[in-house]
């Protein structure tokens, strides 16, 4: 009979489509799983990206410290230098500085000298004058002309 027919086709199209399902269930679980790989690849090379980046940039970093360094070290030698040449400088206005004090010095030495000198000549000329004076009118008179001679200078 066509109910039993109808029946039957019903029930193969059932199983059919329960087939069907199961089969796309399985394809959905198999895609589920290959996503899932897939994915968990990504997350590996993106951690791997990841820690060769890291590597790199503290490649960079070293590289920056050494540069810097190396900078430090320049400025250090260059204001050595600085200092050193000021050193010198400073060392030669001393050093002409010295030489001026010295000839102000020697100069000093030789009026000083001069001074001395002259009055060494007045002194003499005094007592030149105090023994002519003596052996021509006595010692009486050397005395008075003495007195007078330190009263009127």
């Amino acid at each position: 009979d066509i109910d039993t027919i109808y029946e039957e086709l019903d029930e193969e199209i059932d199983t059919i489509y329960e087939e069907l399902d199961e089969e796309i269930d399985t394809i959905y679980e198999e895609l589920d799983e290959e996503i899932d790989t897939i994915y968990e690849e990504l997350d590996e090379e993106i951690d791997t990206i990841y820690e060769e980046l890291d590597e790199e940039i503290d490649t960079i970093y070293e590289e920056l410290d050494e540069e810097i360094d190396t900078i430090y070290e320049e400025l250090d030698e260059e204001i050595d230098t600085i200092y050193e040449e000021l050193d010198e400088e400073i060392d030669t206005i001393y050093e002409e500085l010295d030489e001026e004090i010295d000839t102000i010095y020697e100069e000093l030495d030789e009026e000083i000298d001069t001074i001395y000198e002259e009055l060494d000549e007045e002194i003499d000329t005094i007592y030149e004058e105090l023994d002519e004076e003596i052996s021509e009118d006595g010692i009486k008179n050397a005395v008075d002309n003495l007195k007078r001679g330190l009263y009127y200078q």
